[in-house]
């Protein structure tokens, strides 16, 4: 490698980071022993807060909740899609469609057809709406856990838009 300039590790620790971590597993390390299945949906809630990370302003962390909302809807439209045996395929086509078509065009496709579109396939599992929805509900419990507490933090200085500082 010669005498380039110096990069940055790619794994950094950060205890801040670790404790939010842990803070975000406390409701589904208490619910899932008595009943797994909700432990894990409140740990669904929370894993957007852990794919963004800690956004720099409180207005941006709205975006956990969104993400949270992401997860859990979906997966209730799945479910409401079995309703109709008929309805199951050609609906999850036209949503794969739209999602590639969106994805094509905006951002927020491709979280679409990331997120949305495989919650969509795990609520077809569901014959029951009202089953599904109550896991939706609690997906959207853990999302909201994680978002209070990631108000908790302090706001720090945005970038300013331009160089990041990588090579």
């Amino acid at each position: 490698m010669g005498g380039g300039a110096h990069r940055a590790p790619a794994v950094v620790w950060s205890w801040p980071a670790a404790g939010r971590g842990v803070l975000f597993a406390v409701p589904s390390f208490l619910v899932a022993p008595h009943d797994p299945g909700q432990g894990l949906a409140l740990a669904l809630g929370v894993l957007p807060a852990t794919l963004v990370g800690l956004p720099p302003t409180r207005r941006g962390r709205l975006t956990i909740l969104l993400l949270g909302l992401c997860v859990g809807l979906p997966m209730v439209l799945g479910s409401a899609l079995t309703r109709s045996d008929w309805l199951a395929v050609p609906g999850v086509f036209v949503l794969a469609v739209a999602a590639a078509q969106l994805a094509a065009r905006r951002r927020l496709g491709l979280v679409v057809m990331s997120l949305c579109l495989p919650m969509v396939g795990v609520g077809l599992s569901y014959r029951d709406i009202a089953q599904a929805a109550g896991f939706a509900l609690l997906i959207l419990c853990g999302s909201v856990y994680a978002w209070m507490l990631a108000l908790a933090w302090p706001q720090r200085p945005t970038r300013p838009p331009g160089r990041t500082g990588r090579c």
